[in-house]
């Protein structure tokens, strides 16, 4: 065995000092396990920490020995399986299941070049995945610990898999997640209280989203706190493109800095390009996107159903990252 090392030139992986012993056998159980190892592996920016396998390798099946820990951004990826099969007139399939445990979301972050990372681990378990064909499917769900509540994934699947055309599909859940860990990552404003909702159907090609019906809003069964603060108010005021504060909200957004609200709500269905907006309740004049409830009490609406993507995009990201709430042009 010797050391060497794998550049590949779209940065989708890179591995120094990597160490590898091959025993290759015909048998249906090896007499000697064959090893990789190695002190610097980057996959998809994510920094692997130096970690090693035990496989035995086959003439068309590698397979995991023992469970294997990878430490990952102050945590660690417990591999439970991992096989490769050679199959006739096919592409290889591999199939694998795996534990995340502590992954620093703030590290994470970092890697991805995110402008301002949250603070949390991820924890979850990988189920059954398979990669056949240039496609990676999720068989089960995905549940992820975040923001003290979890993230379910379902009906995960990924074509053109590490290709130039990427096609990500996924149904996913969010349940209980705390609002005030959200927005004290954010330059929005502060948000008490709970949030739950859904993004089903999500398609996204090479990672940019092209269909969704995407929910968030109050759970019925939240008892927690609900206070919202000026500047949040005055966001969400702008992102229904044509939200706006009535005439006696307006009056006493100027006298506090906090308010209470009964439910917050928003949702968007993107088709061709456009989102059609909805809120936790409708009046003849439009959608609440913020209901008040009781004192200080203010209503947020809005007016206008239907935005660009591009639009709707451009706000969200302006009132994640300024110290101001935005105008209502984009």
């Amino acid at each position: 065995s010797k050391q060497f090392g794998i550049h590949d030139p779209q940065q989708r992986f890179n591995l120094s000092k990597g160490v590898l012993s091959l025993h290759w056998t015909n048998r249906d159980q090896a007499l000697t396990h064959s090893s990789f190892a190695w002190q610097q592996f980057t996959l998809f920016k994510l920094p692997l920490e130096s970690s090693y396998f035990l496989f035995d390798f086959h003439q068309q099946h590698i397979h995991l020995v023992d469970k294997t820990t990878i430490p990952l951004l102050n945590g660690r990826v417990l591999i439970q399986q991992f096989d490769w099969l050679k199959l006739e007139n096919q592409t290889p399939k591999i199939q694998f299941s795996a534990q995340l445990r502590h992954i620093s979301l703030k590290l994470l972050g970092q890697a991805l070049n995110w402008q301002k990372p949250p603070l949390g681990n991820i924890n979850g378990q990988i189920p059954n995945v398979t990669l056949s064909n240039g496609k990676l499917t999720l068989g089960g769900e995905l549940k992820m610990a975040l923001f003290n509540g979890f993230i379910v994934f379902k009906k995960l699947a990924i074509s053109g898999f590490m290709t130039d055309f990427t096609q990500f599909y996924a149904d996913i859940m969010l349940h209980h997640l705390d609002l005030n860990a959200i927005t004290q990552r954010f330059s929005f404003g502060s948000i008490q209280g709970n949030i739950s909702g859904y993004i089903k159907e999500l398609y996204l090609e090479n990672w940019q989203p092209i269909h969704f019906n995407a929910w968030l809003g109050t759970p019925d069964d939240d008892h927690s706190t609900h206070k919202i603060s000026q500047k949040a108010v005055e966001n969400l005021a702008t992102i229904g493109g044509g939200g706006a504060i009535d005439f006696i909200s307006r009056t006493i957004l100027t006298l506090f800095d906090n308010f209470s609200y009964d439910k917050i709500g928003f949702g968007c269905y993107l088709h061709h390009n456009v989102c059609l907006l909805t809120g936790v309740e409708t009046n003849d004049y439009g959608y609440y996107i913020v209901k008040g409830g009781g004192l200080p009490r203010i209503d947020v609406m809005g007016y206008n159903p239907r935005i660009d993507w591009t639009i709707l995009q451009e706000r969200l990201h302006r009132i994640t990252v300024s110290n101001k709430a935005v105008s209502g042009s984009p």
